[in-house]
């Protein structure tokens, strides 16, 4: 891991960093617990992020086979007819490795999702961002609650242990 937070904009050079990103973030005061990284069934893992803010709904692209992916239960309330805002990053780059921030209620028997926070690192320059934070009622046994890409099962990192590390 390789933050660098010196200037504006904290900049990563890899996935990692955003989990330590979104650590810090902690939107609304909750501390994100796991993180699901973004990766397509074709074997990438770099996206265009598609938003409609605000509804708090997000789409995924995949950059090397265009893959559509509603990002948790974001199918359920996206509306064609709103507009569709594309995230950019300050340099100007669309291309992003993404994750999805989850903050946890619960315990190991009944665990929710009570707020979730899409992440995103620019592939192009590293700046680190979160595109939309969203409180969340999903269920962690809800396929929707760990929605981000195509790939299944997700790839699902517990922070604390790769903070650790």
């Amino acid at each position: 891991m390789t933050i660098d937070d010196s200037g504006e904009w904290w900049r990563g050079t890899e996935f990692v960093d955003l989990l330590e990103y979104l650590d810090a973030l902690e939107p609304e005061g909750y501390p994100i617990q796991k993180v699901v990284e973004a990766r397509c069934t074709c074997g990438d893992g770099v996206f265009h992020v598609h938003l409609q803010p605000d509804d708090e709904l997000a789409q995924t692209e995949c950059v090397a086979c265009g893959a559509l992916t509603f990002v948790a239960d974001s199918e359920q309330h996206w509306d064609v007819a709103d507009d569709i805002e594309d995230v950019a990053c300050p340099c100007g780059g669309t291309t992003f490795e993404v994750g999805l921030g989850l903050a946890i209620r619960g315990d190991a028997g009944e665990e929710w999702v009570r707020w979730a926070s899409l992440g995103h690192r620019c592939v192009s320059c590293g700046v680190l961002g979160s595109a939309l934070n969203w409180k969340s009622d999903l269920s962690l046994s809800d396929d929707a609650s760990t929605r981000v890409s195509p790939q299944t099962p997700p790839k699902v990192w517990d922070v604390a242990a790769a903070l650790d590390d």
